[in-house]
């Protein structure tokens, strides 16, 4: 199934396992550059151009914007 995904980048939360991780397969065979957030370190499954960065969304100490950091780290620049 094409989604027209190729080169847009996509945030996936929880990227380190279970659904989030099941998430971020589909989503780079479809060539799209994903930025993954987890509390834990995510190792696999963001293909070659995904990025990630490690924070708790849950702990107000936490950085203010992890999403933010992967699409900074990403090397697309998205428009859409």
């Amino acid at each position: 199934m094409d989604r027209k995904l190729t080169g847009k980048g996509v945030i996936v939360t929880g990227a380190a396992s279970g659904i989030g991780q099941a998430t971020d397969r589909p989503l780079t065979e479809e060539r799209a550059v994903v930025g993954g957030a987890d509390r834990d370190p995510v190792e696999t499954g963001l293909g070659a151009q995904g990025t990630a960065v490690q924070a708790d969304l849950t702990d107000p100490a936490s950085p203010d914007h992890p999403a933010g950091r992967a699409v900074d780290r990403c090397p697309c620049r998205c428009s859409d």
